[in-house]
C-alpha cells in the first residue's frame, strides 16, 4: 500500500489507519509546528454500493471519532506515537481514505 509521504500533511487531509489487515478512514485534524507530528480522527464509513465484501464506501467526518497521534519516522512513514519502530503495526497511510474489515482475524 502506498503511503504518500512526499506531500506534507495538512488539516483536512485524508488518511487511513492501518491495523493489521484492517483499514479505517480518518482525517488529519492537527499538524504540530515541527510538521513531524500529527493528530488524526477516525471518520464514519457508509456502504453506498455493492455486496459484501466488495462494498464501495462514502466517508464523512466524525467529530466524536477516536483521535490518535502519529509521528514521522526516519524511514519516511507515519507511525503511532510511542510505538517502537521495530514493532509491527501502527502505520498510517497518507493521502487516501479506505475502509476494510477482514473477518478472518
Amino acid at each position: 500500500m502506498s503511503d504518500n509521504s512526499f506531500e506534507p500533511p495538512y488539516v483536512g487531509m485524508g488518511c487511513t489507519v492501518i491495523v493489521g489487515s484492517d483499514r479505517y478512514p480518518a482525517t488529519v485534524i492537527r499538524v504540530f509546528r515541527n510538521g513531524k507530528s500529527i493528530e488524526v480522527q477516525c471518520d464514519e464509513h457508509i456502504a453506498i454500493d455493492g455486496k459484501w465484501p466488495d462494498f464501495r464506501y462514502a466517508y464523512e467526518r466524525d467529530p466524536n471519532g477516536q483521535v490518535w497521534t502519529y509521528t514521522l519516522r526516519s524511514n519516511g512513514r507515519w507511525k503511532l506515537r510511542r510505538w517502537p519502530s521495530t514493532r509491527r503495526g501502527g502505520w498510517l497511510g497518507m493521502g487516501f481514505r479506505d475502509y476494510h474489515y477482514d473477518p478472518h482475524y
